[in-house]
């Protein structure tokens, strides 16, 4: 995997916490505690080359990978560009294979098809489960008769 920056992306930084819905006071609080006056962005742009532990808090308070904020931003809105019998996303991250879809797509088919036999035999299973127990039933009714007279 390359990385496309050498220290982490202030821009990224801010997608993600766009992304999250988070300004640069809450994510502090979330990292540091509640009574801190440091910023993450502040901090990143005088010192752009911080601790890993830093990184690493950022990363899980974000619910994010450290790699993503040293790679370009995924242009996921963007269109696909279709390459031909692979679809190649316009993404850092992305390459999907029509190949790979497609012995996933058969492999999908074939769990479900085996589900759908299994659910058969359930289904004959109990048919002769409920068979068996009306006939132990009406045995039952008839001893009682029986015993009764």
């Amino acid at each position: 995997m390359a990385l496309d920056y050498d220290t982490p992306s202030i821009e990224r930084l801010k997608q993600f916490m766009d992304e999250k819905q988070l300004n640069q006071n809450q994510l502090s609080r979330i990292i540091w505690g509640p009574r801190t006056h440091r910023g993450v962005i502040q901090e990143w742009t005088n010192k752009p080359d911080p601790r890993s532990s830093t990184v690493v808090k950022v990363c899980r308070a974000l619910g994010i990978t450290m790699d993503s904020l040293f790679q370009k931003s995924d242009n996921a809105a963007s269109n696909p560009i279709l390459n031909g019998s692979n679809i190649v996303k316009d993404s850092v991250n992305v390459k999907i294979e029509m190949t790979d879809l497609k012995a996933e797509n058969k492999a999908l088919k074939a769990i479900i098809e085996e589900k759908d036999k299994r659910i058969q035999q359930l289904e004959q299973d109990k048919k002769d489960l409920s068979r068996r127990l009306d006939f132990v039933l009406d045995l039952c009714k008839d001893n009682q008769k029986s015993s009764n007279k």
